[in-house]
């Protein structure tokens, strides 16, 4: 299941990464590929190591919101 997380982790930002692990989606997508090897219960991400320096992620800039005043 590394590779899901792996998939996950290059597609997003770390912040989308981070929330999308709190929230349990990258869980629910997990134990949603598992239960075909296994039958689970459940599936849970209970740590998240960042190997890199937060300084060497590349942050991405949101985009400009048009101004509502008219």
């Amino acid at each position: 299941m590394f590779e899901i997380i792996e998939e996950k982790s290059s597609a997003l930002t770390f912040e989308e990464f981070v929330q999308e692990a709190v929230l349990g989606r990258i869980a629910a997508e997990i134990e949603m590929r598992a239960k075909k090897i296994y039958p689970l219960r459940k599936a849970e991400v209970r740590k998240i190591k960042v190997l890199k320096s937060v300084f060497e992620i590349p942050l991405r800039v949101p985009p400009l919101q048009a101004s509502t005043e008219t």
